[in-house]
């Protein structure tokens, strides 16, 4: 068997896979930014998933944010989160026979936040979480003509939805990092939640330590070495304690 790409119909959406060539032991799933790239269409996120042997799941969550509100743009029933939850991750457990914790995700700028929402949502299905550049602070595009403008009746309904206001009361992941550029405009939200994280005592890893290119793909590719590292540790550590 080689390790093959391929592109598929899940529920009536694209869904872009990665089949190993090798026994398959954990599984990532990779959210997409506002652009709406595949995974397959960056190598250098390519070429961790491959070397590790990672089964991979880069789902088509269109302009939604990947929340759970209706976005027309999406589909005009589904959600984006609610198709997450309902048809990719058991999508990992029917085709490669993946456990939720065995499972990671990772997103990038709109999909980085999403990824830490739906690790602090639901950190038992997502306990190894990893945010590129994520857009916390996404409300602030409430009112600029996104599908956002459709989503919520007023920038703080929107603001509720971010993960820096999921953080109190509720059980975090044990493994959670995000990265971010100091030059990238979306950066004054990573620095808060990782203020807010660390007040609260909750353990984290924020690599804020390097300028790079602001928030483009130079930045994406630069951090991805190390935000797959860790994810890797955190699958491995957490299927040792699963035993």
């Amino acid at each position: 068997m080689t390790d093959t790409w391929h592109r598929l119909d899940l529920a009536g959406h694209p869904i872009d896979v990665y089949d190993p060539a090798t026994p398959v032991r954990f599984g990532l799933l990779y959210l997409h930014s506002y652009g709406r790239e595949s995974i397959r269409s960056r190598p250098a996120f390519v070429a961790e998933i491959e070397r590790r042997g990672w089964a991979c799941a880069s789902p088509d969550g269109g302009p939604s944010w990947w929340l759970d509100r209706p976005c027309t743009e999406f589909d005009p029933s589904l959600t984006a989160e609610s198709h997450l939850r309902n048809n990719v991750v058991p999508f990992f457990a029917r085709r490669w026979g993946i456990a939720p914790r065995r499972l990671a995700v990772v997103g990038v700028s709109m999909g980085g936040q999403a990824a830490l929402r739906l690790g602090l949502l639901d950190s038992a299905t997502f306990p190894v979480v990893a945010s590129i550049s994520g857009t916390i602070d996404f409300h602030e595009l409430h009112g600029h003509g996104t599908p956002m403008d459709a989503m919520f009746a007023s920038q703080e309904e929107a603001r509720n939805e971010t993960a820096l206001l999921l953080v109190q009361g509720r059980q975090m992941p044990p493994w959670l990092w995000f990265g971010c550029d100091p030059d990238d405009a979306w950066f004054p939200g990573n620095e808060r939640l990782a203020d807010k994280l660390g007040a609260s005592g909750v353990p984290h890893v924020a690599e804020f330590g390097t300028r790079i290119a602001g928030h483009s793909y130079f930045t994406f590719d630069a951090l991805a070495p190390k935000a797959f590292a860790f994810l890797g540790e955190g699958l491995e550590t957490e299927s040792r304690r699963l035993l």
